[in-house]
């Protein structure tokens, strides 16, 4: 696997320009590339003066086997985060997670296929945003006669003005024979794009997306792969599970070899002896539990819900990739559900029964040959103690004299309401509100957990990012596109901020912060 940064190729402006394309409409790549199912993870190329642009500019080739993760791409025309043109030739087996930015012609995987080549058992996931002819696969399929598009999809949300579709922009043909529709190939209107009238290829809803029958024709058998409240994964970037050696006492008598456990956090181990079965944690504590376990293997748990009082439900979690050479594993947590990437010794929080308050703390802590350790601890706060003169208030609580002092407060259960010296007395709970702090700048194609915060904020102040689907009321996302620049741009302008452009910059920020 490759990570690349940037290789700061500088233009005038002294912006960095980052990877150069291999090859374009001069000099198509005509060679084989086979990934063998490695991953190039933050790709970034920032070329808007130039056409063809993506790892490949423009190919003839056969390109198979190969993944990008995460990074950004921007281009002018011809735009694909693997390539900007297919002119011939094939790819297969490939997926793109990186965001995307163009004028026209602009695709999450490619920008333009014109004349022929196929493109098989693919898919998208990243942002894609330009003015016209802008897809969540291929942003053009057609010129002179186009591609043929088998087994693919796309989830990554689309932004563009004119010929916008969440598979394919737009497919044209310019000869007799018309440009091939796209077999059993599927976008998410959920998370994509939202229209279906006109579009090629099927549209369906995050749940669909999520259940193999859905995929009519597709090989779950050697290719594809799916589990539970998940999208299908290219088997070839499933990392190889090596079953350990079997280890034994030295021959002189001394003590055998003790697997590693309790590098992580927690003060309990776990550690899972078989590859792809289930794995019983127990009951999640504040004190931690160390997860040592196998790529696909469920591993159920329990833990205490802040939205029911903290009182515990079952859960579970199971890693779907594990990066060994760049320590980075991806895990899906069954609640909600949700998927989370983390680096070796990066923790997060997490909200297990939706209620936007998190539940867990899941750390990736370290790796034992072909194996994870997650440690998992929960956040539960502490129960109130009863005393002679009333309840004491729990750890992180803040004691009050008065109802009418609720004002400051978040109230979480309400039965009775009645209050004294100590805060509140037993059956109500009151917890102090908490303010999220910006302190990055954001854009269109950003994508992280402060451009859900900014579209939460912008949704509760009458400044409303969308009335239905993503990005309305409960429902924000993590992705800065065109509804929530269009929703920071009123925001600006109500409150005289120059220029109201929909940067999320100082000057928004501040005036955010201080609201």
């Amino acid at each position: 696997d490759m990570i690349i940064v940037d290789y700061s190729y500088l233009i005038g402006s002294g912006a960095p320009r980052g990877f150069k394309p291999i090859s374009d409409t001069s000099n198509n790549f005509v060679g084989v590339l086979d990934g063998q199912g490695h991953k190039i993870t933050g790709l970034f190329i920032n070329r808007p003066e130039r056409d063809s642009v993506g790892l490949f500019g423009a190919s003839y080739g056969e390109i198979k086997n190969l993944g990008l993760d995460g990074g950004t791409i921007t281009g002018g025309s011809y735009v694909g985060a693997l390539a900007g043109g297919l002119y011939g030739g094939s790819i297969s087996n490939c997926y793109a997670a990186s965001a995307v930015t163009g004028d026209s012609v602009v695709g999450g995987l490619i920008g333009l296929i014109p004349a022929g080549g196929s493109v098989t058992d693919c898919y998208a996931t990243g942002a894609v945003t330009g003015d016209s002819i802008v897809g969540g696969l291929v942003g053009g399929n057609g010129l002179m006669i186009g591609g043929l598009i088998t087994n693919c999809y796309a989830t990554g949300r689309v932004v563009g003005n004119t010929s916008v579709g969440g598979l394919i922009g737009s497919t044209w043909s310019m000869m007799p024979m018309p440009t091939p529709d796209p077999v059993n190939s599927y976008w998410d209107t959920q998370t994509g794009y939202g229209e279906t009238e006109g579009q090629t290829g099927y549209g369906k809803t995050t749940a669909e997306m999520q259940t193999q029958d859905t995929f009519f024709g597709w090989d779950f058998d050697t290719i594809w792969s799916i589990i539970s409240n998940a999208y299908p994964t290219l088997k070839a970037f499933i990392t190889a599970i090596v079953t350990p050696p079997v280890v034994t006492p030295p021959v002189s008598g001394g003590a055998p070899i003790m697997l590693p456990i309790g590098v992580g956090q927690g003060t309990g181990d776990v550690i899972a002896t078989a590859i792809g079965g289930t794995l019983s944690v127990g009951a999640v504590t504040s004190d931690g539990i160390n997860v040592l376990t196998y790529i696909t293997n469920l591993n159920n748990f329990s833990a205490p819900e802040s939205g029911s009082g903290w009182q515990s439900g079952g859960h579970s979690f199971q890693i779907t990739d594990l990066d060994l050479y760049n320590g980075i594993v991806t895990l899906i947590i069954s609640s909600k559900p949700q998927t989370i990437i983390l680096e070796k010794g990066e923790s997060r929080e997490v909200d297990l029964d939706g209620d936007k308050k998190n539940d867990i703390k899941v750390t990736f802590a370290n790796t034992y040959i072909n194996r994870a350790e997650i440690t998992i601890a929960s956040l539960t706060e502490t129960t109130p103690t009863a005393t002679a003169s009333g309840w004491v208030p729990p750890l992180g609580y803040t004691k009050i004299s008065s109802p009418s002092e609720l004002k400051n407060y978040t109230k979480i259960i309400s039965e009775p309401k009645t209050f004294n010296k100590w805060g509140i007395k037993k059956g109500a709970v009151v917890s102090t509100q908490t303010k999220f702090l910006f302190k990055k700048n954001l854009t269109s194609g950003n994508i992280n957990n402060d451009v859900k915060e900014l579209q939460k904020f912008l949704n509760t102040h009458d400044f409303t990012v969308a009335k239905s689907g993503a990005g309305s009321p409960g429902k924000e996302t993590t992705k800065f596109g065109a509804l929530t620049r269009n929703a920071l741009i009123k925001f600006q302008k109500a409150n005289k901020i120059s220029p109201a452009n929909g940067y999320f910059g100082k000057n928004t920020r501040d005036k955010i912060n201080k609201n």
